[in-house]
């Protein structure tokens, strides 16, 4: 996003650093990129990853054992990074979705398991850390079509 502000993505991810809520962010981008490879699978393989939403038992057995399924590795490294206990780069998160979305995402490899954290973490930046960032970045951009246009640039990510 170019203008007379300069807002730009690489000043949020600076921001959101500095703030030590950058795992917020790289996980927004993370999930994006996620959804639109698995989206870009042939269908046999998407097929091998259940969807939570899926509410058919039968669609449940057409799955793939978790070890066979795409992008396993790429998941089990999520898990570690996003939803450890452990992790310097643990999401903040209500237990219930990080203990909801560790349980989807160690049966399925499908983008619906991440859905809540998602929601949750958008939430976060749109509501706390976006209208932060330009109050304190850019005091001057604190009027409403500023933090609109800079929200509507975030949402497009």
């Amino acid at each position: 996003m170019k203008g007379r502000h300069g807002l730009t993505l690489n000043k949020l991810e600076e921001d959101q650093y500095n703030q030590h809520s950058i795992e917020n962010l790289n996980f927004i981008l993370w999930f994006k990129a996620y959804k639109q490879r698995f989206n870009e699978l042939q269908q046999s393989e998407q097929d091998k990853s259940i969807s939570p939403k899926s509410k058919s038992k039968k669609k449940h057995k057409v799955g793939s054992p978790p070890p066979e399924q795409p992008f396993r590795p790429e998941i089990d490294q999520v898990i570690t990074i996003y939803f450890d206990k452990a992790s310097h780069f643990e999401l903040n998160l209500p237990e219930d979705i990080q203990k909801a979305v560790i349980d989807l995402a160690n049966l399925s490899t499908h983008p619906d398991c991440f859905l809540k954290a998602y929601d949750h973490v958008h939430y976060l930046i749109e509501s706390s850390s976006i209208p932060e960032f330009l109050n304190h970045k850019y005091p001057q951009t604190s009027k409403p079509s500023s933090s609109s246009k800079f929200k509507r640039f975030f949402r497009s990510l």
